[in-house]
């Protein structure tokens, strides 16, 4: 069975990540820093014996120090004072663990160097006695400290075949005249140094825990301040996928953040906003053309202009002889039936609902947005007003009420549409002569006893797609020329 995969928090990816980074930069710090602190180390610790050698340099009688030459003087008083002078500086400086504390002098040919006084004693198996030459030919601090005249120190560890590795460090000893007469030499064994770049590394590996620990504590801080903020805006998102355009984030940073927490209470006030409109444009519209408006907030589609629109009016005939016999409660219950049944079908067909004028209503197709074919859509919203109307007639004989018919006017035509009213009031409205002519085609199905009336340029318009017959030509007020009547049958069959 195969296991999930780890998923991490942004929280804990943030502290890991923070950590390892700083992991990574204070290692690579410390490394740096470690190997410039040993060296610096090294050399402190060689001129420390530097130090030593020189002053134990100034306790030798240069002269008594030039006059031993044989063997056989490793008895003589001089010998013993500079051998206990040795002792007593080692002794004085044992922090510095020597292994070996020297006298030597150039030999009788180049490059080789005598032993003359070693601190050890004599059964120690490294013990030099005095005429015991060395081969420094290719150059050691005794060498520079002979020929300089000044105390020289090792930078860093020399291997000797003989000896391991050494920290050697050398001063000139000097007879009264002030002549170089031979060295004062100091060896220190590699463990000397190691211990100094243990201490360093124990040192490093400390600083390094501590970084880390503080790192991690800042990690945590940081990614709490930053992810407690972007946890609040998840659920922001959250809420407002789920419907709830109320949602707020709370977050008080001034930084980017709060930045963001404010853009997006601005954008859920805006979608706020966008649904209101959509709500307030549905009253008038169908949902399509809302959509539409709101996704072109660029056009000015409230302003007044001049469209090509085709006009509907629809009116209950006797609507004010059926009011009075019916109490008004009722009134006002079947004219809500009628006037929802009759906007669904509007909205169905993509037209857009300009007013109520009592029991009538008044529909444009083609404004504010046009979808090509407003004439057939008007006509196929009255068949189907007209078809509504006759089942809800139906229904409300059955239970024991009036009957009701219904007239229809449709005329297309170019009208004035946009937002008509005051500053206190704006109402979306359809003006000019064919609202009038539509209007009074409507108030004609009473005369000629028919249904859903049409004018010659909506007829024009969708002649190839409906049955109709010539009814009239009437003259409406304000124009000179007549109207041609037509009165809408139904659907043309589709072709077989």
């Amino acid at each position: 069975m195969t296991r999930p995969p780890l998923r991490l928090r942004v929280r804990d990816r943030l502290v890991i990540w923070f950590g390892l980074v700083t992991l990574l930069s204070t290692a690579l710090a410390l490394g740096l820093g470690y190997r410039e602190a040993a060296r610096a180390a090294v050399q402190e610790f060689g001129g420390k014996l530097a130090a030593v050698a020189a002053s134990g340099a100034l306790l030798i009688d240069g002269d008594e120090f030039a006059a031993l030459r044989e063997p056989a003087q490793m008895s003589s008083a001089p010998y013993r004072r500079i051998q206990a002078q040795l002792r007593r500086l080692r002794s004085a400086n044992a922090g510095l663990r020597f292994r070996y504390l020297y006298t030597m002098a150039p030999g009788p040919q180049p490059g080789l160097w005598r032993y003359l006084v070693d601190s050890a004693p004599r059964d120690a198996a490294d013990f030099s006695p005095l005429g015991a030459t060395e081969d420094f030919s290719r150059g050691d601090v005794v060498v520079d400290a002979y020929r300089t005249g000044r105390p020289a120190a090792d930078r860093h560890l020399r291997d000797y075949p003989e000896w391991g590795p050494l920290l050697s460090a050398a001063a000139p000893i000097r007879d009264r005249a002030g002549r170089v007469v031979g060295i004062l030499g100091v060896d220190a064994p590699a463990s000397s140094v190691a211990a100094i770049r243990r201490r360093l590394l124990q040192a490093a590996a400390i600083c390094l825990a501590v970084g880390l620990l503080v790192a991690c504590l800042a990690g945590i801080v940081v990614a709490w301040s930053l992810t407690r903020p972007l946890g609040a805006l998840v659920a922001g998102a959250a809420a407002v996928g789920r419907g709830d355009l109320a949602y707020r984030v709370e977050i008080p940073n001034r930084d980017e953040l709060g930045q963001l927490a404010a853009a997006f209470n601005r954008m859920t006030q805006g979608l706020r906003q966008r649904d209101l409109y959509k709500q307030q444009f549905e009253r008038y519209v169908s949902r399509q053309i809302a959509e539409k408006i709101l996704a072109e907030p660029e056009r000015a589609f409230w302003q007044g202009e001049r469209r090509r629109a085709t006009i509907l009016f629809a009116d209950i005939r006797g609507f004010t002889t059926m009011a009075e016999r019916m109490p008004p409660e009722e009134v006002v219950n079947r004219l809500n039936q009628y006037l929802t049944v009759m906007i669904d079908i509007i909205f169905e067909w993509e037209g857009t609902l300009d007013k109520f004028i009592g029991d009538a209503i008044m529909a444009v197709f083609g404004a504010p947005v046009s979808l090509g074919n407003d004439e057939e859509r008007a006509l196929r919203a009255a068949i189907a007003m007209r078809a509504a109307t006759d089942d809800l007639c139906r229904r409300w004989e059955g239970a024991g009420g009036p009957g009701f018919r219904i007239g229809i006017g449709i005329d297309t035509g170019e009208v004035v549409v946009g937002n008509i009213g005051s500053e206190r009031r704006l109402e979306y409205a359809a003006i000019g002569d064919h609202v009038n002519v539509a209007a009074r085609l409507e108030r004609l199905n009473r005369d000629y006893n028919t249904t859903i009336l049409i004018g010659e340029n909506t007829y024009r318009a969708v002649a190839h797609l409906v049955e109709a017959r010539h009814v009239d030509s009437v003259r409406v007020r304000g124009r000179e020329q007549p109207v041609e009547v037509y009165e809408l049958l139904g659907l043309r069959a589709p072709a077989p």
